[in-house]
């Protein structure tokens, strides 16, 4: 396992990206019943846990993380692997998977706020476009080609 120190620049960056983009986004959610959730925190840790994830785990552990931040917000995980993209840490090739494994498990949560929150009806209605939307950006991802290779 590494040593902290080395790891810490990296931290110090994710956190620092995290931390501007829910500063940003807290400013422009609004309020009342319309208000969005995530913002600051949610932004933060979905970036430092996937710098972290895929320097200790590799790709496989950037999955994992990704998906799982996901389900609190697709953003916060995309712009994560962005910036792994950007430092030049995976290609953007490799960044296709988990993002859209991040976009598919927020598909499932809305899927599930769908069902909660404005019933069967709402459901029958929204649910839907939510599978053909996550569909049809898997099937683009692998007719541009190899989704993770």
């Amino acid at each position: 396992m590494p040593s902290l120190p080395p790891l810490l620049p990296g931290f110090l960056v994710a956190l620092g990206i995290g931390l501007l983009i829910g500063i940003d986004r807290e400013r422009h959610k609004g309020t009342g019943p319309t208000r969005q959730a995530a913002g600051l925190r949610t932004f933060s840790l979905a970036a430092i846990a996937g710098a972290t994830a895929q320097h200790w785990f590799g790709e496989a552990g950037l999955l994992v993380a990704t998906a799982t931040a996901g389900f609190a917000d697709t953003h916060s995980a995309g712009i994560s692997v962005a910036e792994l993209v950007a430092e030049n840490k995976i290609t953007a090739q490799k960044a296709v998977t988990p993002i859209l494994a991040a976009f598919t498990t927020n598909t499932i949560t809305k899927m599930v706020f769908a069902v909660t929150t404005g019933g069967r009806a709402f459901a029958l209605y929204v649910i839907p476009g939510l599978i053909l939307m996550a569909i049809a950006a898997w099937t683009g991802a692998f007719i541009a080609g190899p989704v993770w290779s």
